[in-house]
């Protein structure tokens, strides 16, 4: 049985209802912000690398090809249909100060990108409130440092670099193209052909590189929802989150491309939009995904409220009371976080039985699982006790409300 698939419009009307949120809109500042002063400072230490396009006059008789000199590197790439070329020209000087300025800044944002996406999780989760100062506890905890770096590192060298080699053919078939075909006297149909294939083998590579982005997105995802979990961990649970709806989710991040490509365009200046629009839509949606899967029974069902079925991003499911540290008296114990409303009462209400067992209450559900909605929630042990692999210092209300709904008579 298929997976359904959540619907992408009413997701992304819901995503641009909360980038509104006073801690989304600090948080895009902050990360956005910091984004466009770091590239600034990436240009005044030409610690950038970029083709420049000049007359073919300007080369002469030279090739296409790499030319690895004394001084540098240059890269040139004929166009003699066109009467231009396309070049770059760098130092070994360059090349160094290059890799040394964006290995800084790597070092410096991926913190800061994975603590914009813990702050986007907290606002899927309810909490609309807060300030930007989380961002900077992934700078001051090691063990989440590594972790930003490792997925981060994944996502941006390790995408981009098998993104290049899947065009590789393409730039084998552009170099065929126009070296083949001098001037337009010898623009025939077989070269023409030969253009057409290098655009729709460019055009696979591109897509291949989004397939491979979303494949690995939502490990950062889980993440930001768990930092607690190891690396092993948040890279299995990750790619477990976008199980049944794999297609789809790379399917949303496409309708993106456009957004995509503009923020490209403005050199990361439309992120203030982008950054918050598609990352929360893309939350929602591994969030959806969960909630559908459970109603198909293929993970522990939750009961849904008006208010949950409203807004998925509300927090609809309140701390519950720890049934296990109930004394005999059957008077319960408040747990840390839960508010007026959820206290329990002091005394045993007149409905429950005489054996002492408390009877069924809102908070008090035979069926009690963990929500559907946390993509990441632990899995079932095989003996329906607590899963053993899962960190335990500090498990989130998910978590808990699973293991208090095993604990409960």
């Amino acid at each position: 049985m298929s997976t359904p698939l959540p619907n992408r419009r009413d997701l992304k009307a819901r995503a641009k209802r909360l980038m509104l949120s006073p801690l989304s809109l600090r948080v895009t500042l902050a990360v956005v912000g910091a984004s466009l002063a770091f590239f600034l400072l990436r240009l005044l230490l030409n610690g950038t690398l970029s083709f420049t396009m000049a007359s073919l006059a300007q080369f002469g008789d030279t090739t296409s090809g790499i030319y690895v000199l004394d001084e540098g590197i240059n890269v040139i790439f004929r166009m003699d249909l066109t009467g231009t070329v396309a070049a770059l020209s760098v130092t070994y000087a360059q090349l160094r100060v290059f890799l040394l300025v964006n290995l800084a800044f790597f070092l410096l944002l991926s913190p800061l990108r994975a603590g914009a996406m813990e702050a986007y999780w907290q606002v899927t989760a309810g909490q609309r409130q807060g300030t930007v100062a989380g961002l900077l506890a992934w700078f001051t905890q090691p063990a989440r440092l590594v972790k930003a770096w490792a997925v981060q590192f994944c996502l941006q060298v390790g995408v981009g670099a098998l993104t290049f080699v899947a065009s590789t053919p393409a730039m084998y078939q552009f170099y065929q193209f126009y070296s083949t075909t001098a001037n337009w006297g010898s623009y025939t149909l077989s070269r023409q052909m030969v253009l057409w294939s290098a655009d729709c083998l460019a055009v696979l590579a591109m897509l291949f590189g989004v397939w491979l982005h979303s494949l690995l997105l939502p490990v950062l995802y889980c993440l930001a929802a768990h930092p607690e979990y190891s690396l092993k961990e948040t890279f299995r649970r990750g790619f477990r989150s976008a199980q049944g709806i794999r297609g789809g989710f790379y399917r949303m991040r496409l309708s993106f491309l456009l957004w995509f490509f503009l923020s490209r365009l403005t050199y990361g200046a439309m992120d203030f939009f982008v950054l918050p629009y598609s990352s929360l839509t893309a939350m929602l949606y591994l969030q959806e995904g969960a909630r559908l899967r459970a109603r198909q029974g293929q993970e522990p069902a939750e009961e849904e409220t008006d208010a949950q079925a409203e807004d998925i991003g509300d927090a609809a499911w309140p701390p519950v009371a720890d049934t296990a540290s109930w004394p005999e008296d059957n008077t319960p114990v408040e747990t840390a976080g839960s508010g007026p409303e959820d206290e329990l009462p002091a005394e045993a209400p007149d409905n429950w039985p005489e054996d002492d067992t408390p009877g069924e209450t809102p908070d008090n559900r035979e069926d009690d699982g963990a929500p559907a909605d946390d993509a990441w929630a632990s899995d079932p042990a095989p003996d329906g006790g607590p899963d053993t692999d899962e960190p335990q210092d500090t498990p989130s209300l998910w978590e808990n409300w699973e293991r208090e709904g095993e604990d409960r008579p």
